[in-house]
């Protein structure tokens, strides 16, 4: 794969505003986004504990050399991971394998390979850039079902006034007053319901944009010089 030059096939991701909602793909990218967060969590911490342990350990008879290729090879088979469902996900089903592989040479000569390869390095950019990016996709994924959750207003109302006389829009009926409308639950009841479909079409669509940003930069990660899709 050229990152260059590859015309990536995300007209999928294009279903029109409103169209999103109905977007069956748009709610696949909205739950993996929500396992975004937690992931990045679980990369972060092993990118970093392991390129701090392996700097601290090299003065100690050169122990950190064999954990930071330890680190390497993990950094690659995550990114390869994330590039195959991103592969998937852009409509280029390719196995992609682990961007760094340690089989065939002697010791120092996979040492020498690691430091020397350009995938070492974009790997662990992408796995340190998941956190910050999969915390921005986990809020709008949380944003996109709470605004469905608007849905369910109706029944809650229904339930609340019945039971014990609870009525969730009587400081709307207030705001609307001041502009001289009559009260009504109809009303507020359909605001509510449209504000949380415009927020849940809205947060679909950052959604899917930042999953094909994401996933053009785990098959970036895993390319190496010269690929081709």
């Amino acid at each position: 794969m050229n990152p260059s030059g590859t015309v990536y096939r995300s007209t999928s991701f294009s279903p029109g505003f409103l169209g999103v909602l109905l977007h069956a793909p748009s709610y696949w990218n909205a739950l993996y986004a929500l396992l975004a967060m937690p992931l990045g969590i679980v990369y972060f911490v092993f990118i970093t504990t392991g390129l701090t342990l392996s700097a601290g350990l090299v003065p100690l008879f050169l122990l950190g050399l064999p954990l930071f290729l330890g680190v390497a090879a993990g950094a690659g088979g995550i990114a390869a991971f994330e590039a195959n469902i991103a592969g998937r996900m852009l409509g280029e089903p390719k196995f992609y394998p682990p961007a760094i592989s340690l089989e065939g040479s002697s010791f120092f000569d996979r040492v020498r390979r690691v430091l020397v390869n350009p995938v070492t390095y974009k790997s662990f950019f992408f796995l340190l850039l998941k956190l910050p990016l999969g915390l921005f996709l986990f809020v709008l994924a949380v944003l996109a079902f709470s605004g469905f959750a608007t849905l369910l207003a109706p029944i809650v109302w229904v339930v609340l006034k019945q039971t014990i006389q609870v009525d969730i829009y009587e400081e709307q009926y207030l705001f609307l007053s001041w502009f001289g409308i009559e009260a009504s639950p109809l009303l507020p009841m359909l605001l509510n319901i449209g504000i949380g479909l415009l927020l849940s079409a809205v947060s679909l669509h950052m959604v899917n944009l930042l999953s094909v940003i994401q996933a053009r930069l785990a098959l970036w990660a895993v390319s190496q010089e010269g690929d081709e899709s």
